[in-house]
């Protein structure tokens, strides 16, 4: 994956963290492996110019500590309004980077959000990875990013 690319995420997750949560995040080194075994993801996917996908994976109390963080309110891992807001984090991390792509036409989806203990997610084999580990003072969390420019042989394959 392009450096700009990495950094494009670097820098949202930095500014949406500090802007939105009022939490300082340290995103560590990319590193090209799998972000397994979390128990809470929002996911977001890219469409057009650029496609893949990035899913910002935690573990049940990091999710909770930045829901509370976000909301201002404790709000239980059932409970609707706890996916909605990872799933808007998740939003706002892809809303940014996106908007640091040089110009480039892309689309994002509608967030989803997996929540299970100790779930994986399988992107596509074809996709560079990078994965982003991350500190905060409300726990460890990655964002994990499959991402490249389309191109014909995207197209074949979907």
């Amino acid at each position: 994956m392009e450096e700009l690319y990495v950094l494009a995420f670097r820098d949202a997750i930095s500014t949406v963290f500090s802007t939105m949560l009022s939490v300082e995040v340290q995103v560590g080194d990319p590193v090209a492996s799998r972000a397994n075994g979390y128990d809470v993801s929002g996911i977001i996917s890219f469409s057009g110019e650029m496609v893949g996908a990035a899913a910002l994976c935690f573990e049940a109390g990091t999710a909770k500590n930045l829901v509370k963080s976000f909301t201002g309110m404790e709000i239980a891992t059932d409970d609707p309004d706890f996916a909605d807001a990872i799933g808007e984090l998740a939003n706002m991390v892809g809303g940014n980077a996106k908007s640091r792509f040089d110009g480039k036409n892309v689309n994002l989806s509608c967030p989803s959000v997996v929540i299970g203990n100790g779930h994986q997610i399988h992107q596509r084999k074809d996709m560079p990875l990078v994965n982003l580990p991350c500190t905060c003072s409300a726990g460890s969390f990655s964002v994990e990013v499959t991402l490249k420019e389309s191109g014909s042989e995207l197209s074949a394959a979907a």
